[in-house]
């Protein structure tokens, strides 16, 4: 549990993944630590700040609890994961939480007042790349190299059976390229393999699943 102080880096961090949750700026895989005017590695003086080491290690941090103020940064507002360099690839929304995935790990993220609380919560159902998930209601899809997965606001995590064989065997080498998106409107999840031109949909209405072939498009992602 952390609790921000009201000094903040000079230079907000530039992050790989990123979203905006409860007023908070939440920034992982963060690329570099630039040195500002004032100080080391974004720090405010001429000594770095406890913290300033771990910097560049996987860290993710989180803008001021205290204020809507997604600019500033208290040096102290970081998650060092358990290993170092395991850096959040995407971040889900589910329910009243916010999950966070690595490429081999599932981190629980919850913000409660004026308190803030991240852990790890599951090992070895990290996500495949950046675009392989998408939030729908109070869960969260996304791509694993075993397969799709469904997980719930309390962390647990069910699998989509349906669609196993065609992403551990048909698409097994297309993981990296991989993009899911949910049409909100259609009540459709859409997985999407741009390398082969293939797209499975997912149809909540019906609980069918549908296998398209020749779908010439470069990306899919969900519409505003």
């Amino acid at each position: 549990i952390h609790m921000d102080k009201a000094i903040h880096d000079e230079r907000m961090p530039k992050g790989g993944s990123s979203i905006f949750y409860e007023g908070s700026m939440v920034v992982s895989n963060i690329d570099g630590s630039e040195a500002g005017a004032l100080g080391l590695a974004g720090s405010r003086g001429s000594i770095n700040r406890v913290g300033d080491a771990d910097r560049g290690l996987g860290e993710t941090r989180w803008s001021s609890i205290f204020e809507v103020s997604p600019e500033l940064f208290p040096p102290t507002n970081r998650y060092l994961p358990p290993t170092p360099t395991n850096s959040i690839e995407a971040f889900f929304k589910v329910g009243p939480t916010l999950m966070g995935l690595s490429r081999d790990r599932v981190y629980y993220l919850l913000k409660d007042g004026l308190f803030f609380r991240m852990q790890e919560a599951h090992q070895g159902y990290g996500i495949v790349n950046p675009k392989a998930g998408d939030s729908i209601g109070p869960l969260a899809y996304y791509v694993t190299t075993r397969g799709v997965k469904a997980i719930h606001p309390n962390s647990r995590i069910d699998d989509v059976d349906g669609l196993n064989k065609l992403i551990v065997e048909d698409w097994r080498d297309n993981h990296d390229v991989l993009q899911v998106a949910y049409d909100p409107t259609q009540l459709a999840l859409y997985i999407h393999n741009p390398t082969l031109e293939q797209t499975a949909v997912m149809w909540f209405n019906t609980g069918k699943i549908t296998e398209i072939h020749d779908t010439s498009f470069d990306h899919c992602s969900r519409g505003v």
